[in-house]
């Protein structure tokens, strides 16, 4: 799933589902000005690895100004339970309700090969002032390993050729994990950027 604009949040639903292997369920964010989640939202992306084994998905937020999260944002490899698929390439979605910029809900997944194994997925964050609101829960975690959560830029700054973050401020009751829940090794966390930090979580 993917969100386009000037100004970007959510309000209504978004389902991206695919039973393909090596396929992630992927959300991507990306705005000319500002993107933005309220208290509220909540971000879930899943996947399936190339082997068949459920993972976490992958969800990118970038906006050339100012990105404001709050709620949750979840990349955990889909819970032991029946699989749900749709054809492949299928896609499901709902237009989202008139509400303001800064919106609630969106996720994407792809069905499960079943079993409470995998590893979390990967979340990216970057522009130039990045907020990371008090109640924020950012999990990348997974029983089999930790994800990677990447906040203002990628290791020494680096991020698809873009500049790394010049501010960041973390809430003191934010929350940013990539924990190995059972068995593995934990994930890579990481904020960076090139100018003023505040970080209490």
């Amino acid at each position: 799933s993917s969100m386009v604009g000037t100004d970007v949040g959510n309000a209504g639903t978004s389902r991206a589902t695919t039973a393909v292997r090596g396929e992630d369920g992927r959300i991507v964010l990306r705005a000319a000005r500002a993107v933005g989640q309220a208290p509220g939202g909540r971000l879930e992306a899943q996947g399936v690895a190339a082997d068949g084994a459920p993972r976490g998905g992958e969800i990118d937020i970038q906006a050339a100004d100012k990105a404001v999260l709050g709620g949750a944002i979840a990349v955990l490899p889909p819970a032991a339970g029946p699989e749900t698929a749709l054809p492949d390439g299928a896609t499901e979605a709902e237009a989202p309700r008139p509400a303001p910029v800064f919106g609630s809900s969106l996720q994407s997944a792809a069905a499960p090969a079943g079993g409470a194994l995998g590893v979390g997925g990967r979340v990216r964050v970057f522009a130039r002032d990045i907020a990371l609101q008090d109640g924020l829960a950012l999990d990348a975690s997974g029983p089999s390993g930790g994800g990677v959560v990447l906040v203002g830029g990628g290791p020494q700054g680096a991020w698809a050729g873009a500049d790394p973050s010049r501010a960041l401020r973390m809430a003191a009751t934010a929350s940013l994990r990539a924990d190995a829940t059972a068995a593995g090794d934990g994930g890579t966390v990481l904020l960076w950027t090139e100018g003023a930090t505040s970080a209490h979580g």
